[in-house]
């Protein structure tokens, strides 16, 4: 309005000269005025993108998954795979940058069997890692083969939404460490971890399983050491946050344990160590390693950036 009041002007002034300044003026204004409404515009579209984004995710069958995978993406098993395209079209623009989706096709020239072929091209992509598997209820999958497997653990199975979250792990390795303690032996079958910045978070998962019901409660150490052997940080507790001690494990069922070391903002990147072993209020316990020895810890390099 203000631009056309400008232009009328224009036109009525007296003063011809005038009347040009004020039509300059005018155009000045309403190329002002169409340049900040296309910012506004353009800079409205991320927000309007958002709302949108999040009102297609609310109305989303698996919302509750999608919020738990997003919850737990900081630790290091960052793969989702299901045999159910439906899956990767639904989770992948939600989880696309915390992820690796893959959906698993049964498919065989040779007509073999649907199960078999899932069963080994999951043996052959998600190996001894740690892995989410995800379907829909209401939909077939053809993976009883694949988890019919004694070496195949589910670590944890929710109903979240329409949607069966699995935590998967696959063990197939002789352990890192064997515990001969009362009632077990305890076996730590293996373990994940990320590599971390200085400063920041560095997360572990270990994999605990005992032969047999374990007598006494145990608590876990995880210690990190720079290369002159000084303890930088450390974590010690009962096994999965306290949530989950030895006396109440059960045979042949892994057991995930996972650890988040605070690395401090003074220490320099380069090459660390982290110290994992059990002890009770007598002392740490002797662990027998693969190479015949025993010791009172089992060590990991890591590399902090």
């Amino acid at each position: 309005m203000i631009a056309l009041f400008i232009e009328l002007l224009s036109q009525i002034w007296p003063s011809a000269l005038h009347g040009r300044q004020l039509h300059r003026l005018a155009a000045v204004g309403t190329m002002l005025l169409l340049a900040m409404t296309v910012v506004g515009i353009v800079a409205g579209f991320p927000r309007a993108a958002r709302a949108y984004t999040e009102q297609r995710l609310t109305a989303h069958p698996c919302q509750s998954a999608i919020a738990y995978l997003r919850e737990q993406a900081e630790w290091p098993n960052r793969r989702i795979v299901s045999d159910q395209i439906d899956i990767w079209r639904d989770f992948y623009p939600w989880l696309r940058n915390e992820y690796a989706i893959r959906v698993i096709d049964g498919y065989d020239p040779h007509d073999l069997p649907w199960e078999t072929m899932i069963a080994e091209r999951l043996d052959e992509y998600a190996g001894t890692d740690e892995f989410w598997w995800i379907t829909y209820t209401d939909q077939p999958s053809h993976a009883d083969r694949y988890f019919a497997q004694p070496a195949v653990h589910i670590l944890e199975e929710q109903v979240l939404g329409a949607c069966r979250v699995l935590r998967v792990l696959r063990t197939e390795n002789a352990p890192i460490a064997v515990a001969p303690v009362h009632g077990g032996p305890i076996n730590l079958m293996g373990y994940a971890r990320d590599y971390a910045k200085v400063g920041e978070e560095l997360h572990l998962v270990l994999y605990w399983q005992s032969d047999s019901s374990v007598a006494t409660s145990y608590t876990v150490f995880v210690h990190l050491f720079d290369e002159a052997g000084q303890l930088v940080t450390q974590q010690d507790n009962l096994p999965g946050a306290g949530l989950a001690p030895t006396t109440s494990w059960q045979p042949g069922v892994v057991i995930r344990d996972p650890y988040r070391l605070a690395v401090p903002t003074t220490v320099p990147p380069g090459r660390y160590q982290i110290h994992v072993g059990l002890y009770t209020a007598d002392g740490r316990v002797a662990l027998q390693l693969p190479t015949g020895t025993s010791a009172d810890r089992v060590v990991f390099d890591v590399e902090i950036q």
